[in-house]
């Protein structure tokens, strides 16, 4: 990663709220597969974003996923974003999704 692209995860896993995930995931017995079929706890939620995150700021940056300039994954109620242009990363995005509900196809 170079120093610009740390510097966005860096923030990212700074300010996003973890702990009320972890909380709403408690409250609500929301287990993963790859916690074992338990539920996880905060740092196990941070591993996992910090890892899927630098995998699509990868993937936005030399542009081998389905859109250009963008890599993406939704899984486990994270739904967390890259972005780049002419494959320097211009920003992250991540979000944690209780319901969601589209007739958009």
């Amino acid at each position: 990663m170079t120093p610009h692209e740390q510097q966005h995860l860096d923030e990212l896993m700074d300010h996003f709220d973890f702990a009320r995930v972890a909380h709403a995931m408690r409250a609500l017995q929301w287990r993963w597969a790859s916690a074992y079929n338990s539920i996880p706890n905060e740092p196990h939620i941070r591993a996992t974003v910090r890892s899927y995150a630098r995998q699509f700021i990868q993937q936005a940056r030399i542009n081998t996923g389905h859109q250009p300039g963008r890599g993406f994954i939704g899984t486990g109620g994270f739904h967390i974003e890259a972005f780049s242009e002419a494959g320097t990363l211009t920003g992250l995005y991540a979000r944690f999704t209780l319901n969601e509900y589209s007739t958009i196809v």
